[in-house]
């Protein structure tokens, strides 16, 4: 794979570990053909790759395919993780984990509070699609999440239902500064 190196040093997941140079259309075929169970995908040393979109391709490319994404926490804001992160455990079918990756433990940890707290501010009944009375969201059933930390300050709910999971697991990285938090309800504290 041109710009990219596949490693199995993770468990019996193989590691998709990409350069700027990588061909993404050479990765996805390569893929295809080898279809591993569970893929990490690292854009570490390629700020000008979208891992989310490459995910994306990736997912819909290999069925089943189990996928965790490394995501740059300095280069995504929170909000923009978590949106996405949402479409893509949707299109995984729940198939899907990530890490905050930083040089900066406390903005990951930051980063990964906030994610939680957007993918569970819908709550599971929030969406009603009532045709009838034309009321597709329950807004009641949908909470902002407020956070105001070194880093980052949001006051916002996601603008879209969570995927399958509900919260997309973290596969592994920095300590999260209080790993029981997961709930818009107890980020908002």
């Amino acid at each position: 794979m041109s710009g990219a190196a596949a490693d199995s040093a993770v468990g019996n997941a193989v590691v998709l570990n990409l350069t700027d140079d990588a061909a993404p259309e050479a990765v996805l075929a390569e893929l295809r053909q080898t279809a591993p169970e569970r893929l990490v995908i690292d854009v570490d040393n390629a700020p000008g790759i979208d891992p989310f979109v490459l995910a994306a391709a990736i997912i819909t490319a290999v069925p089943g395919i189990h996928t965790t994404l490394r995501v740059p926490t300095p280069r995504w804001h929170p909000y923009a993780i978590a949106r996405r992160l949402a479409e893509l455990d949707k299109l995984s079918g729940g198939r899907l984990a990530w890490t905050p990756v930083d040089v900066e433990p406390e903005r990951a940890a930051e980063a990964a509070r906030i994610v939680a707290g957007l993918l569970t501010s819908w709550a599971p009944d929030a969406v009603i699609n009532d045709r009838a009375s034309g009321v597709h969201v329950d807004t009641d059933r949908v909470r902002p999440v407020r956070f105001t930390g070194r880093h980052y300050r949001i006051d916002a709910a996601l603008d879209a239902p969570p995927g399958p999971q509900r919260t997309v697991p973290i596969a592994a990285g920095p300590a999260v500064a209080d790993p029981n938090v997961t709930t818009a309800e107890e980020i908002t504290r």
